[in-house]
This record gives C-alpha cells, sequence and structure tokens, in this order.
C-alpha cells in the first residue's frame, strides 16, 4: 500500500464470541471481547491502558444494520447534504472480488474521502483507504475468521491486563 500509515483488523467469531484485534503500523491499538450469552461487550484499548466493559450489549450479527459503510450511510441520510457517494468500480482485495464505492464527507477542516472495498458475496468490508489531498494516508485491512479459532482466543481472560484501569460504559 501507498498510505502513509497502515492498519489491519482481524474478526473472529466462535459460537456465541466474537474477538476483534486492531493494529496499526504494527502495534495493537484495541481489541474487544464479546460474549453473546452474557450481553457484555470487554473493549482493551492498549493505547490508554483501559478496559471499557458494557454490560448488557445487544447482539449485533453482522448484516446490512451493522456493516459500517451501510452505518455511515444511514448516519449521513440527516446530512444528505453533506455526504456524496460515488461508484468507483470493481477491484479484487485478497482474491475476492469487491466493489469499490467512494464517500466524500464535509467536515470543519474540509472534506474527508474513504474509499471502501466491499466483498460482492458476503457485504463485508475488506478494506478502507483514507484519502486526504488527493494521497492514501490511511489503509486499514479487514479479515474476518468464522469458526476457524480455539475459546480461549475469543474469551477474556482478566488476568492478561491485570495492570490496566476499569472503566464501565
Amino acid at each position: 500500500e501507498n498510505g502513509d500509515e497502515r492498519g489491519r483488523i482481524e474478526n473472529y467469531i466462535k459460537g456465541d464470541y466474537s474477538y476483534v484485534k486492531q493494529e496499526a503500523n504494527g502495534r495493537v491499538n484495541y481489541e474487544t471481547f464479546t460474549d453473546y450469552n452474557a450481553a457484555k461487550l470487554i473493549t482493551v484499548m492498549h493505547t490508554e491502558e483501559k478496559i471499557f466493559i458494557a454490560e448488557n450489549y445487544p447482539r449485533q450479527d453482522v448484516t446490512e444494520d451493522t456493516n459500517e459503510f451501510i452505518y455511515s450511510s444511514k448516519r449521513n441520510e440527516q446530512y444528505a447534504h453533506l455526504g456524496i457517494y460515488q461508484f468507483l468500480g470493481r477491484e479484487k482485495v485478497n482474491g475476492r472480488k469487491c466493489i469499490v464505492v467512494s464517500l466524500t464527507d464535509k467536515n470543519k477542516e474540509g472534506l474527508d474521502v474513504t474509499n471502501y472495498y466491499i466483498d460482492i458475496e458476503t457485504g463485508y468490508i475488506l478494506k478502507q483507504e483514507d484519502i486526504k489531498d488527493g494521497n492514501v494516508k490511511f489503509t486499514m485491512i479487514n479479515e474476518y475468521y468464522e469458526g476457524v479459532v480455539t475459546e480461549d482466543i475469543v474469551k477474556y481472560n482478566e488476568e492478561k491486563f491485570a495492570d490496566y484501569e476499569k472503566v464501565n460504559d
């Protein structure tokens, strides 16, 4: 990639558990552990050394309602005059056929442009590029793994983060 910064999100799903790890420039920024049976979401923010715990967390399957691009577009309906969506074409990401959609949005500093590479088969966002002044400034690659991990990976282990501050949402 030619961006100034790179990131990667790994999404692991096993039964009623999910685990997400987000890295940027080779460093893990955060991890989330979700136990849908217990309705609990735990976010470990490594950069702040804090743990955020959300109780009564509803199950959120990956659907159009939780897909980041769809969420962004629905959120922006109230600001329809600000967001512009454009179909950029088709491209492969990691061998998967994707459509590429660009979102241009106004903010205080100017325009935000984000390109989303959406897997045609699953609807998952496989790649996201943030563009500033015509150049890719940040690239995020999303990977999804369903049922291929053991529960010890997707379950939260409090002992691993004993030095972190706990904060309830």
